[in-house]
């Protein structure tokens, strides 16, 4: 997690040597963090970035429960911008039951 270059919300961001891609890495590590941001940090919003192009990294968010939200141009790319609130993190399968809002 970061604070995001766009605007005032926290970023999740992630880098992964191309030998690990596929591997679900990203995806369990990912949950942790969100958790760690919602529950530890009480963030109420988190957003991911990813290039047009990068079709993994779509997938990954889409895991994750992040929602598009708009696009944006970085470093002349278009980006596709996420977010998970954390009232909707709650309401996510990779989210402990036990922890679940009823």
């Amino acid at each position: 997690l970061r604070s995001s270059k766009y605007d005032d919300t926290t970023e999740l961001a992630y880098h992964l040597a191309h030998r690990a891609w596929g591997k679900g890495y990203i995806t369990e590590a990912a949950h942790a963090v969100l958790r760690y941001g919602f529950e530890q940090l009480g963030v109420p919003l988190i957003s991911g970035v990813v290039r047009t192009e990068n079709t993994p990294s779509h997938r990954v968010m889409g895991r994750l429960g992040l929602r598009p939200s708009g696009e944006l141009l970085h470093e002349g790319a278009t980006h596709l911008r996420y977010e998970l609130r954390a009232e909707d993190a709650h309401t996510q399968p990779w989210w402990p039951q036990a922890l679940r809002s009823p």
